[in-house]
């Protein structure tokens, strides 16, 4: 098991492809991606030595993020109760499931992948994989895990790079006359209140 360690920073930094945004919401988005916890890359390690960051059109992110604010900032563990950490829920859920009753093993198959896709900020993206990188409350804090990692951050660090990104993004789609942008705008702006 990966030993958990705290963390005071969280970053999402994004650099675009286009100095100004044009087109459809995805491709004024389009850009290249670094999610930093600490000192550590989370997403976007260069590989071929090319740019750090994952290239791709971030609005799937902002409609993740509006659609999910609430159960995402305010959901305290996992609905199994399994304790354990997320990067490790579904190995420990599909133990526990052996010679269960497959009604109970169907509800809680159902709840776990709501949780993941709620949590697991890998999941917000269709068409690309990038590793897993979960966030999910704890007290007065959130556990951050990855696949190498636990950290646990404070809430208003979470909160304050989650607002970060999700506003950079909503900056990026404000002017577009395209629906997909005016959606994810609104609902950006009312995601307290979903």
């Amino acid at each position: 098991m990966t030993p958990s360690r705290t963390s005071e920073n969280l970053e999402f930094v994004v650099r675009w492809d286009e100095p100004e945004p044009r087109g459809t919401a995805a491709e004024a988005t389009r850009g290249r991606l670094v999610v930093r916890l600490g000192e550590s890359l989370l997403w976007g390690e260069s590989v071929d030595g090319s740019e750090p960051g994952i290239d791709w059109t971030w609005i799937e992110l902002l409609e993740h993020l509006a659609r999910e604010w609430n159960c995402l900032l305010h959901d305290e563990g996992d609905p199994l109760g399994l304790g354990v950490s997320p990067n490790c829920l579904r190995l420990e859920a599909e133990k526990r499931w052996a010679g269960m009753a497959a009604d109970q093993r169907d509800r809680e198959v159902g709840e776990l992948c709501a949780f993941e896709e709620v949590h697991d900020l890998s999941l917000a993206l269709q068409g690309i994989w990038v590793p897993s990188m979960w966030i999910v409350r704890s007290g007065r804090q959130f556990v951050v895990t990855s696949e190498h990692q636990i950290c646990h951050v404070a809430i208003d660090v979470v909160t304050r790079a989650l607002t970060k990104i999700g506003d950079t993004i909503a900056a990026r789609i404000e002017n577009l006359r395209d629906e997909r942008a005016e959606i994810a705008l609104a609902n950006w702006k009312a995601r307290e209140q979903s």
